[in-house]
Order: C-alpha cells, then sequence, then structure tokens
C-alpha cells in the first residue's frame, strides 16, 4: 500500500525489497537462532564445582543402589507368583490330594484308575462282537493308562508340595525390597534399568561438560563472527539502496513514487516482490 510510504517504520522494508536482501537476511535469521540456541547451552553447562560435585554424588548413589539390586527383567512377577502360590499352599495340597484319592481310591472304594479298567475289561469280552465296542474298547484302556499316568504325577506333586517357612521369607524379603526400589525409580524393572542408564549418561555429560563448554564457546565464537559479518553487509547494502530510495522519495505524489518503487523493482528482477498491504 502507497500509505505505508508515511511510515518512516516500513522503509526498511522498501529498501530491503528493492535491494533484493531476501537470501542474506533469511542466512543471518537462521545463523542467529543458532547462535542463541548455542549460547542457551553455554549457559546450562556453566554451573560451579559444588553444584557438579553434588549432582555427580547423588548420580553415583542411584546408579550403585539400582546395579546392586541385580535386576531382571519380569523377577518381580515372578516373586508376586510365588508369593500367592505360598500364601494359598494349604489349600493347593487339600485340592491335589483329594484328585488323587479319586483316582487311586482306597482299601474301601475303588479309585477312577481300578473303575476305568475294570470297564475296559468288561468291554474286552464283548469286542469281539461289534467293531464298534472294539474302537471304544481300544479307547477305554486308552483313558485307564492316561489316568494311570496322572495319579502317578499327582503323587510325585504331593511329595513335592510342602510348605519352606525359610524360603518363603526370602521370597517377601525380595519383593518388598524390589517394591521400594521400584518407588524411586520405576514401576518394574525394565523402567528402574532405564532409568539407571539416563543417570549414567547424565553423569557422562558432566563428566565431559567442560570439554562440551569449550567445544561451544569456539563454536560461539565463529558463529557470532559470521553473524555480525553478515549484519554489516545487511547494513552496507541497506545503507547503498537507501540512497536510491530517498531520491525516488524526493517526488511529491506518494502513488508516482509507488509506482516508481515498483518499475524499479521490476527492472531488477524481483519476481516475488508483494505491493499488497
Amino acid at each position: 500500500d502507497s500509505q505505508k510510504l508515511l511510515d518512516p517504520e516500513s522503509h526498511y522494508v522498501f529498501v530491503d525489497e528493492l535491494a533484493g536482501n531476501a537470501s542474506l537476511l533469511s542466512e543471518y535469521r537462521e545463523q542467529y537462532n543458532e547462535l542463541v540456541s548455542i549460547r542457551r547451552n553455554i549457559a546450562s553447562l556453566i554451573t560451579d564445582d559444588e553444584e557438579k560435585n553434588r549432582k555427580t554424588e547423588l548420580l553415583n548413589y542411584q546408579i550403585n543402589e539400582i546395579e546392586n539390586a541385580q535386576l531382571t527383567v519380569g523377577e518381580m512377577d515372578e516373586l508376586r507368583s510365588i508369593k500367592t502360590f505360598y500364601r494359598n499352599i494349604e489349600k493347593i495340597i487339600s485340592g491335589v490330594n483329594e484328585a488323587y484319592q479319586l483316582l487311586c481310591g482306597n482299601d474301601e472304594t475303588p479309585g477312577a484308575v481300578q473303575e476305568t479298567k475294570m470297564a475296559a475289561s468288561r468291554l474286552d469280552s464283548v469286542a469281539e462282537f461289534s467293531a464298534d465296542i472294539n474302537e471304544n474298547c481300544r479307547l477305554m484302556h486308552d483313558v485307564a493308562y492316561q489316568l494311570e499316568d496322572m495319579e502317578d504325577r499327582l503323587r510325585v506333586s504331593l511329595d513335592n508340595l510342602e510348605y519352606d517357612p525359610e524360603y518363603v521369607s526370602q521370597v517377601e524379603a525380595r519383593l518388598d525390597y524390589l517394591n521400594k526400589l521400584s518407588k524411586k525409580y520405576g514401576a518394574d524393572e525394565e523402567a528402574m534399568l532405564a532409568y539407571c542408564e539416563s543417570c549414567k549418561a547424565e553423569r557422562q555429560e558432566i563428566e565431559f561438560s567442560d570439554e562440551k563448554l569449550a567445544e561451544l564457546q569456539m563454536t560461539e565464537k565463529k558463529l557470532s563472527s559470521q553473524v555480525v559479518a553478515l549484519a554489516e553487509e545487511i547494513t552496507r547494502v541497506r545503507t547503498v539502496t537507501s540512497k536510491d530510495f530517498a531520491e525516488i522519495f524526493k517526488r511529491a505524489d506518494l502513488d508516482v513514487i509507488f509506482n516508481t518503487l515498483l518499475r524499479t523493482i521490476i527492472k531488477k528482477g524481483f519476481r516475488s516482490w508483494n505491493c499488497k498491504s
């Protein structure tokens, strides 16, 4: 809009358009933003030795506590299962024993194994008269063998089912220890191990912070010189171009000035100049 020519604050925009400073300004902004980011990083690394020592001591404590726990992913779930198992050991023994008794029977009542064998024997006596009965007889013998195998397996289970108070105490103590640790460092072993790795990374960053700071300061010095050089070049080009702008602005008719600027810019080959508000 030609009315913008009356605003001195807008003159630099016309000067930049007239000079074709778009590429130069873009490069300046990019390098300036990078310089600001580097200076922020430098500021974050500049801390006193007392603070570094305090932070390193805390990280060492946390790392040692997690590593000394010798964590294994899935251990807490396994310990909870074991704890639940032994809390119900009496019920478990009772259920397995009842199942075993039903299979093996006693002096007064035959068990399921004996009853099935007897049923298979009865079918043996008539199996020759029917292919159907013969097949059923074969299946009945298979069931009898399976039940006999199950009887042996339940007997072994009963022999192994016993309450070991010392072992249970160890399980509960380990689980309590891991639960306390998880409240500090993560919900499970995987989270705690990840926290440990993050502590190590932070400790390493502190240990090498002086080296990193020196590198950033060198980069900052170099980039600062580049930014200053770009700013000086922009100022130089604006100074030269402003003389042309001043010559055009001496005319009284703003529309004429505006159109003259437009023709000048087009003549210089600036295709993307936007003359809208």
